[in-house]
């Protein structure tokens, strides 16, 4: 990697009011500053000094229950 150059790691939440989407969970949100419903993203990022930041993945956190495999009935 060239001198001046990271890559960096970011969490950020956003709530949300609905209870049926994907990810959607109760959880500490830090930007409403309580537990409300939420989801979390992951970003990855290319720094590099004097020049700027490029995204290079992001990632929504799904929890293990949205996500269980349901058998039978």
């Amino acid at each position: 990697m060239p001198r001046g150059a990271a890559v960096g790691l970011d969490e950020t939440g956003q709530e949300k009011k609905a209870h049926a989407n994907a990810g959607v969970k109760r959880r500490h949100m830090g930007c409403g500053g309580d537990v409300e419903n939420g989801i979390s993203t992951v970003h990855l990022s290319y720094v590099r000094e004097n020049t700027g930041h490029a995204l290079i993945g992001a990632l929504e956190w799904i929890p293990r229950e949205h996500i269980a495999i349901r058998r039978g009935p």
